[in-house]
């Protein structure tokens, strides 16, 4: 899910892999957006995309839990049972801030590589990236999860 998506970024210009096709994606990704703004320089993006990769990796357990409980929501929802979508709700919004302390403990290692002016545009930063770890809802017929990391 969001290793596809950090294994690719960034990426700069080019299109269908030399091809001379227009790009499959022309919108770039939150990470993208995040290093162009930061001004990162190649050596900063390597150790970047290692800890977004880490980070990632700490929150996978929470973005699979998030899923299901999703699933449970939709369940109690469609069978009316008030009880249960209480309790779902309840238990996604610990699971959703388990997933915000995830990614906040991962800006504040990110931060640790940047410099200077960039830590003074760190928190616009944060925004940038924001939701990255958080996993998108499966989509039945389609091969799985759609997109990456919320975008």
């Amino acid at each position: 899910m969001l290793s596809a998506s950090l294994a690719a970024a960034p990426q700069r210009g080019g299109g269908g892999g030399g091809s001379g096709a227009p790009a499959m994606n022309p919108d770039p990704s939150p990470v993208d957006v995040f290093v162009d703004k930061m001004k990162l320089g190649e050596r900063q993006v390597e150790e970047i995309l290692k800890l977004l990769q880490t980070g990632a990796g700490r929150a996978q357990p929470v973005a699979t839990e998030m899923i299901q409980l999703r699933q449970k929501l939709l369940v109690a929802e469609m069978a009316g049972k008030s009880d249960d979508i209480t309790s779902a709700l309840a238990a996604y919004t610990v699971a959703a801030e388990k997933m915000t302390a995830h990614e906040i403990r991962t800006f504040t290692e990110i931060q640790g590589v940047l410099k200077g002016g960039q830590l003074n545009k760190s928190g616009e930063g944060l925004t940038m990236i924001a939701g990255l770890f958080h996993p998108p809802t499966p989509r039945p017929g389609r091969g799985g999860p759609r997109g990456g990391g919320g975008q």
